[in-house]
């Protein structure tokens, strides 16, 4: 039965942690989607720390479950994530105080086996535990450095669906691998919008880079061309230019020409964007990189002033943290 309980003031506080940005008028899919994930990953923790205290303290204070409980919060109140702790220690134990007899109707006996002798076994022989993990540790941190991460996403998809049928069919005949979009200034002379597609014709790897200037040429006027076309690839802000090329998404060629074609950019118009799959993934490996590094400081400098405030000590903090 307890599990029910343990869900249920979860769930509760997954709702609070959303009903908090109502200010903000709207959250995004993924805010709504990791929330819930999150805080049942790291609440489930202290819902079990909560329980099993409970436990403890209920064969010290006998038939006063009240005081048994108020004992299990005290200990369980010291861990982090706000409205995750605050359920724990507010909603699940009225829960588990209000239906404390069908609780203990429904207890089973422990599933897993006892590992006393597992755990005597390997104090008693510390040392040999330790070096073993320290000569493990060399090959893993070589692993982990030299272990490729892979941003292109289309190649976790299946092979059988039409996007990346599609994609292959677009490689086999016409060479072509991804696809960029240029948004420039829609006012920009169309000597210079030419010249621009000019050079970035001649960087490595692009196959093509069509705009309106370079379908109709700088002699057409603008005025000739019909409105309803026009308007497909213009308008009073930004004018769309796509570019054609032979890499792959997420490769270090393209990464490399999506540089090129920025500083291109840059000398004919500075408020120029390049989008499209390619550069929406080069940003991507470029800021998760940094926010992994930052989250991953933060985190260990977190959990160990949390650790050295629970335990009061300076030593014990190390340890854990390494």
């Amino acid at each position: 039965l307890i599990p029910i309980f343990f869900l249920l003031s979860i769930g509760m506080a997954i709702i609070y942690n959303l009903g908090t940005n109502v200010f903000m008028g709207e959250i995004s899919y993924v805010t709504k989607a990791l929330s819930a994930v999150l805080q049942l990953g790291v609440t489930m923790d202290y819902s079990i720390f909560l329980w099993h205290s409970y436990e403890n303290q209920k064969k010290i204070f006998a038939e006063d479950h009240k005081n048994a409980m108020a004992h299990a919060i005290a200990q369980t109140v010291t861990s982090g994530v706000v409205f995750g702790v605050i359920g724990c220690v507010t909603i699940l134990p009225s829960m588990i105080l209000i239906f404390d007899k069908p609780l203990e109707k429904t207890r089973h006996k422990a599933i897993l086996p006892d590992i006393g002798k597992l755990s005597g076994f390997v104090t008693k022989r510390f040392p040999v535990f330790l070096l073993i993990f320290a000569v493990l540790l060399l090959p893993a941190i070589y692993g982990q450095k030299n272990a490729e991460v892979y941003y292109d996403l289309a190649g976790t998809l299946p092979e059988d669906l039409q996007s990346f049928m599609a994609n292959q069919k677009l490689d086999e005949e016409f060479d072509m691998n991804s696809t960029h979009i240029l948004l420039a200034d829609s006012h920009m002379k169309a000597k210079d919008a030419q010249a621009m597609l000019d050079r970035i014709d001649k960087v490595d790897g692009v196959k093509t880079a069509i705009g309106i200037d370079s379908v109709v040429g700088p002699s057409v006027p603008k005025d000739m061309i019909p409105q309803s076309v026009l308007e497909i690839i213009e308008d009073d802000k930004y004018q769309m230019i796509l570019i054609s090329s032979e890499y792959k998404t997420a490769s270090d060629e393209v990464n490399a020409q999506i540089d090129e074609i920025n500083k291109i950019v840059a000398d004919y118009d500075e408020n120029g964007m390049l989008i499209g799959e390619a550069p929406c993934t080069k940003d991507l490996i470029t800021i998760t990189d940094t926010d992994f590094k930052v989250v991953s400081a933060i985190s260990i400098v977190a959990i160990f002033v949390i650790i050295a405030m629970v335990f009061r000590s300076l030593v014990l903090p190390i340890i854990l943290v390494a």
